[in-house]
């Protein structure tokens, strides 16, 4: 397991690099590479070379995050102009969704009075309203989160703990935290285009896409059950079954997610010549 810190100035931006060498329960994983003909002198063949030359799953995570921009542009330290625009812009951003928020809060009061006295068909959790509500809550999150990490890293500097030349938890800590910001952003923006439908829908043409998707959800959700549970089945097997030598079926998760990339055609076709009877039951079950 090693992991370490860089900071890059010209970019102004610091990144955590996490490299760990793990086995499973089995213990150690035959790979791919084969142990070399003419073993050093030192080590004799015996179990433990054999056991050293197996090669185990080997893992790498490289997160950045540029932890003090936003400080740097508070206090004037000399950042470039286009910083303090990005910087107001994200500001901006924050107050107009925070607004939209409050609008949000006073639609769901006035709906639900309404509800509960018979005068709305239903109440506000319905439709496009729960989209904007989660919309506009990644938002405010993001937004507090974003005020946090400022203050978390203007104390940091404070304390001198980007001079330290050992190793600090707290710098990884607040990379970790920034890239968390990052992920949900993310979700965000995915979730701000999935609103354009919501605008399209009073168009004639446009609005066919989202009036289908709204009659056949039943059937659509019928349907996602089915394939989960064929997914879920398919991952508990391969996770066995190719768990203990392959990386791509080491956990469930991992399991899961390269079975549902084969369906996407992203097909391992080494799984194919697999001696396990699971290889070909896959082959057979993606054509």
């Amino acid at each position: 397991f090693v992991e370490f810190i860089v900071y890059n100035a010209n970019a102004d931006m610091f990144v955590l690099v996490r490299l760990c060498v793990e086995t499973t329960s089995s213990g150690t994983v035959s790979g791919h590479a084969s142990p070399p003909s003419d073993p050093p002198p030192s080590i004799h063949l015996t179990a433990d070379y054999h056991r050293l030359t197996h090669q185990v799953i080997p893992t790498a995570q490289v997160m950045p995050a540029r932890l003090l921009t936003a400080y740097r542009v508070l206090a004037g330290d000399g950042v470039k102009g286009k910083e303090y625009g990005f910087m107001w812009c994200e500001f901006a951003l924050y107050i107009l969704a925070l607004g939209y928020l409050v609008g949000e809060v006073m639609e769901w009061w006035t709906v639900s009075n309404l509800y509960r006295k018979g005068e709305h068909p239903h109440g506000y959790f319905y439709g496009w309203n729960i989209v904007d509500l989660v919309n506009l809550g990644l938002f405010a999150a993001v937004a507090v989160q974003r005020m946090i990490m400022i203050f978390q890293i203007s104390k940091m500097v404070e304390a001198g703990s980007f001079t330290k030349p050992e190793f600090n938890v707290d710098v990884q800590n607040a990379v970790e935290f920034g890239n968390s910001v990052d992920t949900m952003n993310s979700i965000n923006a995915v979730i701000c285009f999935i609103k354009l439908f919501k605008y399209l829908d009073s168009h004639p043409s446009l609005g066919q896409f989202t009036r289908t998707i709204s009659q056949a959800q039943n059937d659509l959700g019928s349907f996602m059950l089915v394939i989960i549970i064929v997914l879920t089945g398919f991952g508990i097997a391969f996770m066995l079954a190719f768990g203990h030598d392959k990386s791509s079926y080491m956990t469930f998760s991992m399991s899961f997610l390269t079975l549902f990339e084969g369906m996407l055609g992203n097909l391992d076709s080494e799984m194919l010549h697999n001696p396990s009877i699971l290889g070909c039951v896959r082959g057979q079950d993606r054509t």
